[in-house]
């Protein structure tokens, strides 16, 4: 039990040094000390810190004031020690040439590394180089990111005679920020990712990669550079798209992508009021029966036209953001050949507002499945069907506040339909609410 308790009281982003929660632990008495020691994955994390813009040089000289390159790497060795055979995890934050020596002790327990982050593109070549002589056959989770260019033209030209990708055998989450410069796709084993997160790649890398990924892998695409000339129709075997973007627009990837095993679409921030047809076209084509949508945006009425695409059959769980976005829900319900509402199970909505209008959307499901039944709370009326959650006939009606945790709200739901809707009075009322039964109401956590 107190091993258990010491590995909640260590933060796994703190950086390496001897102030660290497992260092401090170890210090207090010969008992602890023993139990410590005797914890190898108290001692599996390594995040490596460098500076940030703000203030770098400052806080660049205080820790090389306080961990001198001989007593980093003592410390280091010393870890590596207690942590035996465990699984490693290891982050480095924009070390640059600093890194060396550190990065070389490290690659003597590749076979030990589960996951590995580097924010600088010394410290990424240096691991697709030396990937083709070491072995990480625990590694499932790669971050490549940083404040430049992974690779410059010199590099990418010399790491496409690198082999790293017999090197990975379990690799299944990839992260990479590519800052709009090309990444050869065969420096990594795509087709065995179940997850695939690409910032600010171009088209061609997108198409290239995506159409790699294994059979209902995960991709999250942001801020994809546009192509000068007209891209090859790419089919994926993807089976989640989440388009994000700072800037409107920037994903027509999607006019020459096919998805047929495609069931969760996200739209955040990557989509603008003539881009339905554009939507509309890519569903058609990739002949896919969409499960999930989540729509992250709500200013214009293109939310209608997404809504009602005939595409929408099949949606079992529904995702919105704000309060424009469940008027334009109440719209397409309303429409007499909407084909939104009999597939729908789940609605997750994430802002704060009117419960008139969530009364209104549970009304129109009530008309379009007379299977349900009222249940008073307060002023409000909710009204639930009969069948449980996730079976014929059956809504969950979910509200969320932005930054309440979807995940604990949802597994109050296992046990019937659930409302999870925000009230103002105090949040004791919480646990006389959970006995009520199957159909339950929840208050936010403020």
């Amino acid at each position: 039990m107190l091993a258990e308790i010491f590995t909640h009281c260590v933060d796994r982003t703190t950086p390496l040094n001897v102030d660290a929660g497992e260092w401090v632990i170890s210090r207090v008495c010969r008992k602890w000390r023993e139990m410590a020691i005797a914890c190898p994955h108290l001692w599996a994390h390594f995040v490596f810190p460098g500076p940030s813009p703000k203030n770098a040089r400052r806080r660049l000289e205080r820790f090389l004031k306080k961990n001198a390159r001989s007593q980093l790497e003592r410390i280091l060795e010393t870890k590596l020690q207690r942590a035996r055979n465990t699984a490693l995890f290891i982050r480095f934050r924009n070390q640059g040439s600093r890194s060396d020596g550190i990065l070389g002790m490290l690659f003597a327990f590749s076979p030990q590394w589960k996951e590995i982050a580097f924010d600088d593109k010394h410290d990424v070549f240096r691991f697709l180089k030396h990937g083709r002589r070491a072995t990480f056959p625990q590694l499932r989770k790669l971050e490549l990111d940083g404040p430049e260019p992974l690779l410059d033209e010199d590099d990418s030209n010399e790491s496409t005679r690198f082999d790293t990708i017999a090197s990975l055998p379990a690799l299944r989450d990839v992260s990479m920020n590519l800052h709009r410069q090309s990444f050869p796709p065969q420096l990594l084993p795509w087709s065995q990712a179940r997850r695939c997160v690409l910032r600010n790649p171009k088209l061609s890398d997108v198409l290239a990669i995506i159409s790699l990924l294994p059979l209902a892998a995960s991709a999250s695409i942001m801020d994809v550079e546009p192509g000068r000339s007209p891209p090859t129709p790419t089919e994926s075997r993807i089976g989640a798209l989440e388009l994000y973007s700072s800037v409107l627009g920037h994903i027509d990837f999607l006019d020459v992508l096919r998805a047929p095993f495609l069931k969760k679409l996200v739209l955040s921030r990557a989509y603008s009021v003539n881009k339905t047809f554009q939507i509309a076209q890519f569903l058609g084509r990739s002949g896919c029966t969409l499960e999930h949508l989540r729509i992250e945006y709500g200013s214009d009425s293109s939310i209608l036209g997404i809504l009602t695409l005939p595409r929408m059959k099949g949606v079992v769980r529904l995702d919105l953001y704000s309060t424009t976005c469940l008027r334009y829900l109440l719209e397409a319900l309303g429409k007499v050949d909407s084909s939104l509402a009999p597939s729908l199970r789940t609605l997750v909505w994430r802002k704060r507002s009117d419960f008139d209008e969530a009364l209104d959307v549970m009304g129109l499901l009530r008309h379009r499945n007379p299977s349900v039944r009222s249940f008073p709370f307060g002023r409000w009326e909710w009204e639930f069907p009969e069948s449980g959650y996730g079976s014929d006939g059956g809504l969950d009606l979910v509200i969320l506040e932005e930054g309440i945790y979807e995940r604990l709200c949802l597994s109050l739901s296992t046990n019937g339909p659930v409302a999870i809707f925000e009230i103002e009075e105090n949040t004791s009322r919480l646990s006389g609410m959970l006995e009520m039964g199957p159909v339950a109401c929840c208050t936010s956590w403020y």
